[in-house]
């Protein structure tokens, strides 16, 4: 009789309507753990654990650099409303946590925060856990102004000088692309005749090994101006294969992994003495495009993204300061 487990047959789960059977090896073992389950139950489902499956979902549908942008903003929701009931939540919860980011991270990040939260907890709606989703009423707060920071003009003056050191930045410096974009581009892409170089692909990491994809929106394509002394470098090469790889360990064959880019490219910073990145790169050609007076569409066209008022979000702070410079212009000479 020692052995014996009572049976408890009366319990049933209200999210999924079947029978669910507890054991104990007295009875009031097997009551305690329906008090437990049942307790469960009457609080919900925490942050934490609809916020795994979501994730699980999530990992079959979204690309790996996806995931990676994705997984600060995890960890960062995990630590605040990870052990709370998702039925506890409430629209001023999640407020008051955005609110307490607006000074950390600009509001492209903070954006991302909300729509974790929000892709988290519509799951929990899905799954009975709730009827509403809290989130759905939340607007994201506004946070630190996304100024992009371009290279200084001595970097920009040495990278110019030390384009034979490695090509990279120059490039980066010339074309205003990605650094995504560059390692994809093959010679096919140069268009030496008509001047511009056609960017269709990019290059994502898994890991250490490079991989091509397509870019993520249609403004991603796009033919981006080959300027003079870009294209005079270029004709420097010997190599201008077809279907070789610009920038390459394996003879034009494969891009650079993500290791041996890193390497060159810290190489060149002490061997050049710049401290800039290769983003910094691109926005100063995207800085010096906007001080000559070039159209804010064909800037847009050039950086390739899709919405105009990305561009100009990135850039006020030079429009502003084009515009400070022609009312001191036209008040030297309006005397």
């Amino acid at each position: 009789m020692a052995n014996k487990k009572y049976k408890v047959k009366t319990v049933v789960d209200p999210r999924t309507g079947q029978r669910r059977y507890f054991y104990g090896k007295t009875e009031r073992e097997a009551m305690q753990k329906v008090l437990l389950f049942t307790e469960s139950i009457e609080k919900g489902r925490t942050f934490a654990e609809v916020a795994d499956e979501w994730w699980g979902d999530t990992l079959e549908r979204i690309e790996h650099q996806t995931q990676k942008g994705y997984k600060p903003a995890m960890q960062r929701a995990l630590a605040h409303f990870g052990k709370v009931p998702v039925k506890d939540i409430k629209p001023r919860d999640i407020l008051r946590f955005l609110n307490s980011l607006k000074n950390k991270f600009a509001a492209k990040t903070l954006a991302t925060q909300r729509m974790i939260i929000n892709l988290i907890l519509d799951t929990a709606v899905l799954a009975g856990d709730i009827d509403v989703n809290p989130c759905t009423t939340v607007k994201v707060p506004k946070g630190e102004r996304n100024i992009r920071k371009a290279a200084s003009p001595e970097d920009e003056a040495k990278v110019k000088a030390a384009k034979d050191a490695w090509l990279f930045p120059f490039f980066a410096l010339m074309s205003g692309m990605r650094k995504g974009e560059i390692l994809a581009t093959q010679w096919k892409d140069i268009n030496f005749d008509e001047g511009f170089i056609e960017v269709t692909k990019s290059v994502e990491f898994i890991g250490n090994q490079p991989r091509i994809k397509a870019p993520k929106t249609d403004a991603g394509v796009r033919l981006v101006p080959l300027l003079d002394a870009l294209r005079e470098r270029l004709l420097m090469e010997k190599d201008r294969t077809a279907e070789h790889f610009i920038f390459s360990d394996t003879g034009g064959k494969t891009p650079l992994t993500f290791k041996r880019y890193e390497i060159l490219y810290k190489h060149y910073q002490k061997e050049v003495g710049v401290t800039c990145t290769a983003h910094q790169l691109r926005h100063s050609f995207a800085t010096v495009a906007f001080e000559l007076g070039v159209p804010t569409k064909s800037v847009q066209g050039f950086l390739g993204h899709r919405q105009s008022s990305t561009t100009e979000d990135i850039y006020t702070h030079l429009r502003k300061k084009a515009l400070l410079a022609s009312a001191e212009l036209l008040n030297k000479n309006m005397k």
